[in-house]
């Protein structure tokens, strides 16, 4: 009996070891999240010069889009740095949508600036589906403007039903900009002549 409340005893004092050792290694790592976030801070308050040209470029490019500028915040916190673009619309998704492209074309923007990035900027026709055919013509024209000015190609990957619906609603001629090749449906359609079945 001695024996056995023996070893509950040194097995409870490995326990009590063990969560003192959490306790601390808790109170460690909080200590170094603080840091970590000190210096995040410290960090963005020094490349406020950088933070701001983004802000200004962003609110340019949403300017140009909807005529009113739009915002870009970036604040540093506990996950990181935070990216809040917002326009001075509403919160559809249509207008979500418009301010993911203002925010991308910003990053295309700024890289661009710097000789970095891959320079081209892709969108997905997913990204034009909540938005109205005006804005979405709209968009697409200022996106061609864009890379003419920034020297980043712009490739977009849409259905040609959409495409007719952006130049209908919108009034913009935009079929000057499709390029070759097509890919189509059809049974002489493909990806370079080939077919996948």
């Amino acid at each position: 009996e001695l024996s056995t409340r023996d070893a509950e005893v040194r097995n409870l004092e490995g326990r009590q070891a063990e969560a003192r050792s959490l306790d601390e290694r808790g109170e460690a790592l909080e200590r170094e999240i603080d840091d970590a976030i000190r210096a995040l801070k410290a960090d963005r308050r020094e490349r406020s010069k950088i933070v701001d040209d983004a802000s200004t470029t962003f609110s340019s490019i949403s300017q140009r889009l909807y005529e009113h500028p739009g915002q870009l915040a970036i604040s540093a916190g506990d996950s990181g740095l935070k990216f809040l673009p917002s326009t001075p619309f509403d919160s559809s998704a249509g207008v979500m949508s418009m301010e993911i492209f203002c925010f991308d074309w910003t990053i295309a923007t700024l890289c661009s600036r710097r000789g970095m990035g891959p320079g081209f900027l892709i969108h997905d026709s997913h990204l034009f589906e909540p938005v109205d055919g005006r804005q979405f013509g709209k968009a697409l024209a200022l996106g061609a403007r864009l890379a003419e000015e920034t020297g980043v190609q712009y490739i977009v990957t849409l259905n040609s039903d959409e495409l007719k619906r952006a130049e209908d609603e919108s009034g913009e001629s935009l079929m000057t900009f499709v390029l070759e090749p097509k890919l189509s449906d059809q049974p002489e359609g493909g990806l370079f002549g080939i077919r996948f079945d």
